[in-house]
């Protein structure tokens, strides 16, 4: 089996575990219909499924990546050692590393203000967005979003585009 089918095998459990973790996106150029793919199915699956499709691209780090690894490997996910590898290197081949500096920022979970971070950091350059399921974790700002409204939003991108 192909590293991306082994990968989106697991695309419901991959999403509801790095949801958990937070995410961080970037919306790259959007050139397809306003179909999400596999409607019908959750949010987070939904984008995990967009990020190999090279529809989003992650905005990431070093720290950020080794996080990733981490919840991945969580027991709780029964992923084996082999997706947890494949879902890192799809994540690095697509996403872009942003050096980010250290903001002052007073967030609840401390552990959390490296996304925020490599999103405002990436938001000087690009459009970027944190995608989070837990909002009160974050500043209000409109790019802090749930996954919901980044579909929402790449939806409206993509609509925009076939006008």
């Amino acid at each position: 089996m192909e590293r991306s089918q082994r990968v989106r095998k697991k695309a419901d459990t991959l999403s509801d575990c790095l949801l958990s973790s937070h995410r961080n996106f970037r919306d790259d150029v959007v050139e397809q219909n306003a179909r999400c793919p596999n409607q019908g199915s959750s949010s987070p699956r939904a984008l995990v499924e967009l990020i190999f499709d090279g529809v989003i691209v992650p905005v990431l780090n070093e720290e950020i990546m080794a996080e990733y690894r981490n919840v991945l490997a969580r027991p709780k996910f029964h992923l084996t050692e082999e997706i947890v590898e494949d879902v890192i290197a799809d994540m690095t081949e697509r996403g872009v590393f942003v050096d980010a500096e250290t903001l002052e920022w007073d967030l609840p979970d401390a552990k959390d203000r490296v996304f925020y971070e490599v999103v405002m950091e990436e938001r000087k350059s690009e459009d970027a967005y944190l995608v989070t399921g837990n909002l009160r974790h974050f500043p209000v700002k409109p790019f802090v979003v749930t996954p919901r409204e980044m579909l929402d939003i790449i939806i409206e991108d993509a609509q925009e585009w076939d006008n």
